[in-house]
């Protein structure tokens, strides 16, 4: 079934909460169910560069400041939002997110 208007589906939490298991189960879902034109992602993450960046700085051994981790975290997200949010967007995808902060 193709859909007409893109939908971005995001879940938020705290840690612990179900987030990434209901993010999956919903995306396995509307794949069986309703499209093929689902893609599951994350933020920070979704992309082999912003990828690269969350395992970086969750690396407990990786020291770096405040301000540092703050524009590491705007490079992820504008390239996850760049690369892969909006060419899925304009694909008339549906979008599910594990957090979009």
């Amino acid at each position: 079934m193709a859909i007409k208007k893109p939908f971005f589906i995001c879940f938020e939490g705290v840690e612990g909460s179900g987030k990434s298991t209901q993010a999956k189960l919903l995306y396995k879902f509307i794949k069986k169910k309703i499209t093929k034109n689902v893609i599951l992602t994350r933020e920070p993450g979704g992309t082999l560069f912003s990828e690269k960046i969350r395992n970086l700085m969750l690396n407990k051994k990786t020291k770096i400041s405040a301000l540092t981790e703050f524009f590491l975290l705007m490079a992820a997200r504008n390239e996850h939002i760049i690369t892969k949010i909006n060419f899925y967007l304009q694909k008339k995808f549906i979008i599910i997110c594990d957090r979009f902060f």
